[in-house]
């Protein structure tokens, strides 16, 4: 078992079991603070920074004194080093993809140090938060928190975020064996998650420094994967290897042997790698390639970019002579053939057969779990009519958010409120707010109760992937529809209302459970792939009182609102969701005045007079005018390229630094990509506006709908009612050509 690098190593080093505390308490402490990536952290704290030339194969540091002559550098190691030294020198460097940005690291690392740990044991992690402004949470993705809910990680569901100066601790028991991941969960504290290595096949991957996993010969190797990206899918290929998938998400799983896997955001894998036994040579590739490289034109061997490399080398294996060019890189994959396909799993939709690769897709629902189901869940894999107390049911369609509420975060933990819900969070009523024209911000959420079978089927109506991630439980993956070539969706499912807000089983016999052709023995995941014009059907018993998350795992859609919260509770009587400490930190800034209202008459007397003060003291400032309407606008035209961008929504936000952000006006791009916003408040402040903009044009990123944000000057922001100027041009690469300014 092999972990990934957090510094610099040129091996990687296997996984190796945490030791506990003199109480048998394994406790961890967690320093999240800002640094920089291809830098070195020094015996006197100072922190270098650090270059790479693949030409030369020199590691050079910068001349940190500004007294020195520009782009002075020192040689640090080259080529001929030994491997000792390099460990020693860059035992602290954060390479990343060997560029120089900022990120947020853990104890130093980024990602942090692997925990490993013994099924049932008590874990501690404690966070000491030194970032400048940015407030965190920490989620163990894949770990239920069985009835300790409140240390799964969630901002404003299950604890309030952890201030800068902060020190915050999670205390659970390590319930969920397998491989599972830590990140943050507070969207803007992701920075920790390393991409892969982008290179070029026009590169030298000799001059690269790759990973590297040792092998035996003879000897498997088991690789644990996790898909921390914030939005790309992997295809994972061993040149001349195999492998048989063993577990996924944690949970062990019939092994089955692969040419490649699909891994999204979100998920884990664990692959057996097979040793060869009398291998021809020592070094062999492991290729990733990105998922988007199949949503558009094909393209194969010298064109193909979007790839990483790591290195699979075999110890006491001496190089083939014949192969003296370490830069060969199967790109193509030779041993896929029209005679023998190459199987890859957990494909969502791409139909290998009309375009030109060998290939062979085969879905994450022919995996079969690997033990017997309990027994308390042997009736969950039923196709049947369930009563009414035992099973609850939910269609979700996810674009742009679930069934079109964007999600919107309450203002103080819901399991404390003694009041209304409304008191705290905004509820989503479709009579107050219409789904099919305006975006509809909400406190979205269900509930369930406790002891029953959970039904959910996700599907999407637009041409989209969405990994979906649900905490607190494992689910059964009971079905897989995809889309059918001759149908808009799969014919399961069809669209519940004009607008397809919301989806619907074609059969309505299909209702109550009672949907046909179920797997008999499913696996238990905690995320899984919502395929594009299609749907994914699970199924889980809740049992574990709480509240809870499920959203998509990809960083963009989550920001945008794709996410819903849940609690899991008896219908009546006495709640079983387990309580807090009782120091539980759960005000998390929101204060509406509360109680307190026992006071003598004298006393009374004087807070009312302290009132009548202080309402004087806001007429006078009403009648300052501190509180004017302001007011601001924009108006233009979108294009992708050469072409408008049409029915694509637009937005004005003005960002509030205390409380909520306004939302001052929406609109949706006409046939020629023309719009005009104008919106305003009432406030003391300046107004700070931004521009949105959701559009579906490729930039050269990702072929997929985008947020893009500007700032709007604030010379355009007016102190009227109505907008007289309005604002200048904007560009985006490749998506926007411009916003041109239009003044009255």
């Amino acid at each position: 078992m092999f972990k990934v690098s957090n510094g610099w190593n040129f091996w990687e080093g296997q996984l190796e079991m945490a030791r506990p505390n003199e109480d048998g308490i394994y406790e961890f402490d967690f320093l999240i603070e800002h640094a920089l990536t291809m830098t070195t952290l020094q015996k006197d704290k100072i922190t270098p920074i650090i270059d790479y030339s693949p030409d030369e194969l020199f590691w050079t540091k910068r001349d940190s004194d500004f007294h020195s002559k520009c782009n002075k550098n020192e040689t640090i190691l080259n080529g001929t080093e030994k491997i000792e030294k390099m460990d020693h020198l860059l035992s602290t460097l954060l390479q990343w993809d060997g560029k120089h940005q900022k990120v947020i690291t853990i104890n130093g690392k980024s990602p942090g140090d692997p925990i490993v740990v013994p099924l049932g044991a008590k874990v501690i992690i404690r966070i000491r938060n030194h970032l400048f402004t940015q407030a965190i949470t920490l989620h163990m993705h894949g770990m239920k928190m069985q009835n300790r809910w409140w240390n799964d990680g969630v901002p404003y569901i299950q604890q309030c975020p952890i201030s800068p100066g902060s020190v915050y601790t999670y205390n659970f028991i390590a319930d969920s064996p397998g491989t599972h991941w830590y990140h943050a969960s507070k969207c803007g504290t992701s920075q920790g998650t390393r991409s892969i290595l982008g290179i070029s096949s026009s590169d030298k991957p000799s001059r690269l420094p790759l990973t590297n996993f040792a092998m035996k010969k003879g000897k498997n190797m088991l690789l644990r994967l996790a898909n921390g990206a914030f939005e790309e899918s992997f295809y994972i290929w061993i040149e001349e290897h195999q492998f048989w998938i063993v577990a996924a998400d944690g949970s062990y799983v019939r092994p089955k042997q692969f040419d490649s896997l699909l891994i999204h955001p979100g998920e884990r894998y664990d692959l057996l790698i097979v040793a060869q036994k009398n291998p021809q040579r020592n070094l062999f590739r492991m290729i990733f390639e990105t998922f988007d490289r199949f949503m558009g034109n094909i393209t194969t061997g010298e064109d193909r970019i979007n790839v990483g490399l790591a290195n699979l080398i075999y110890e006491g294996v001496q190089p083939k002579l014949s192969r003296p060019n370490t830069d060969d890189v199967d790109w193509n994959h030779k041993k896929c053939t029209k005679e023998s396909n190459c199987a890859i799993l957990n494909c969502p939709h791409i139909d290998f057969i009309s375009r030109p690769l060998n290939y062979t897709c085969i879905a994450i629902d022919q995996l079969e779990n690997a033990e017997l189901p309990l027994s308390d869940d042997a009736n969950i894999f039923e196709s049947k009519n369930y009563s009414e107390n035992q099973f609850s049911e939910m269609m979700l369609n996810s674009m742009p958010t679930f069934n079109r509420w964007f999600y919107k975060m309450p203002k103080e933990l819901p399991f404390f409120n003694q009041g209304p819900l409304e008191r705290i969070a905004t509820k989503c009523d479709a009579k107050k707010c219409d789904r099919s024209k305006e975006d509809c911000h909400c406190f979205h959420h269900y509930e369930f109760r406790l002891g029953t079978i959970v039904q959910i089927t996700a599907a999407t109506s637009m041409n989209m992937l969405h990994p979906f991630h649900l905490h607190g439980t494992k689910f059964y993956v009971m079905k897989i529809g995809k889309m059918e070539p001759k149908y808009l969706l799969n014919p399961d499912i069809k669209c519940a209302d004009k607008h397809c807000i919301e989806m619907k089983w074609s059969n309505i016999s299909y209702y109550n459970g009672n949907v046909p052709l179920l797997k008999k023995n499913p696996t238990l995941r905690d995320t899984v792939m919502i395929p594009h014009m299609g749907y994914v059907m699970i199924r889980f018993r809740a049992t574990n009182p709480g509240w809870f998350f499920a959203h998509c795992h990809l960083l963009f859609h989550h920001m945008n609102g794709m996410a819903f919260a849940f609690k899991v509770d008896v219908a009546s009587g006495v709640s079983k969701i387990p309580k807090p400490p009782s120091n539980f930190p759960k005000n998390c800034g929101f204060y509406d005045g509360g109680e307190g209202w026992e006071r003598d008459e004298d006393q009374q007397q004087n807070a009312m007079n302290y009132f009548l003060i202080c309402l004087t003291g806001l007429s006078v400032l009403s009648n300052l005018d501190a509180f004017r309407q302001q007011s601001v606008g924009i108006r233009g035209r979108l294009m992708c390229g050469n072409q408008p961008l049409k029915n694509t929504q637009v937005k004005l936000w003005n960002k509030n630094t205390l409380g909520s952000d306004d939302q001052l006006s929406s609109f949706t791009t006409d046939n020629q990509g023309n719009f005009e916003l104008q919106g305003g408040v009432g406030q003391m402040t300046k107004m700070n506006v931004h521009f949105k903009i959701y559009h579906d044009c490729d930039d050269g990123i990702k072929p997929c709908q985008r947020k893009v944000n500007f700032g709007v000057p604030d010379h355009y922001v007016e102190r009227s009612a109505q907008t007289k100027k309005w604002s200048s041009s904007f560009r985006m690469r490749n998506a926007v050509a411009s916003i041109e300014e239009m003044n009255d």
